[in-house]
């Protein structure tokens, strides 16, 4: 049995949390080894500064998180865009990385973020309720 477009705000919904939950689970390792990450945001062009490692941490837990609850969501999921945008000319440009088990992951989440910046959250959304309170 197909379901109907009724189910289209609760796809919405799913789907926001499992790549909110991506952004905060990509950060973790982040987290645990932030000497590590700079020493690999240096390695592949990037500036040399423990600030990136910690400005990327933010990003991903505090933008992943709102994404998924949707709270701030076309906010979060600008500044996901754009994160996700240097992430993926980082892993073509700079790693050289080839699309299928390299890059194909970054353009999904490039993907997803900048549809969740066009189109809102949906309403299964805490901006929902702050919207119509």
């Amino acid at each position: 049995m197909l379901l109907g477009p009724e189910f289209a705000d609760l796809g919405l919904a799913v789907f926001r949390v499992i790549v909110g939950a991506v952004f905060v689970s990509h950060a973790l390792p982040k987290l645990k080894d932030p000497e590590g990450t700079r020493e690999f945001f240096a390695s592949v062009g990037l500036p040399d500064s423990m600030y990136l490692v910690y400005l990327a941490l933010g990003i991903e837990i505090i933008a992943g998180t709102l994404l998924a609850i949707g709270l701030f969501t076309q906010m979060a999921a600008l500044t996901l865009v754009a994160f996700m945008g240097v992430a993926s000319y980082v892993a073509i440009e700079k790693m050289g990385k080839e699309f299928e088990g390299g890059y194909e992951v970054d353009l999904l989440l490039l993907g997803a973020t900048f549809m969740y910046y066009l189109n809102g959250p949906g309403k299964y959304a805490l901006d929902a309720i702050v919207r119509h309170g």
